[in-house]
């Protein structure tokens, strides 16, 4: 679903690496015998809604965007992306500003009541010690 989003990136446009997963994936998917073609199209939708969808295609799609959400939730996604982005910006502000910005797009597309229960209070955890990381009277930094 993200196979095109360190390409995407490089290029300046990461919003684009949906159409450009869903193309790779449609070549890939050429190659493939083994699978009748609402399968094919269901894998395709996968990668296309993995950011969400107002309405999802299937079951998996939604399920598959429900993990994408569960891998920057997590406590070790976050972590992994609060790294990634140390890496990126050198600015810490900033860099709390695209983890908060991250975390609450993800917890907004969650759609499961399962992965939501799951999820939720790793979210407020890291909210608030976003809010903390944020505030003026923070006296320990």
């Amino acid at each position: 679903m993200d196979c095109k989003l360190p390409e995407a990136s490089h290029l300046g446009t990461p919003k684009q690496h949906i159409l450009m997963s869903s193309d790779a994936t449609k070549e890939i998917l050429k190659e493939v015998d083994f699978l009748d073609e609402d399968t094919k199209e269901n894998i395709i939708k996968c990668v296309e809604q993995h950011h969400g969808a107002e309405k999802f295609f299937s079951l998996e799609a939604e399920v598959v965007s429900n993990s994408d959400c569960y891998k920057f939730i997590h406590p070790k996604g976050v972590l992994y992306y609060s790294s990634m982005l140390g890496r990126r910006f050198h600015n810490f502000d900033k860099e709390l500003e695209q983890l908060n910005f991250k975390l609450n797009e993800k917890h907004n597309i969650l759609s499961l009541d399962f992965a939501k229960e799951e999820l939720d209070t790793y979210y407020e955890f890291f909210q608030k010690a976003i809010n903390k990381a944020k505030s003026k009277d923070n006296t320990s930094a």
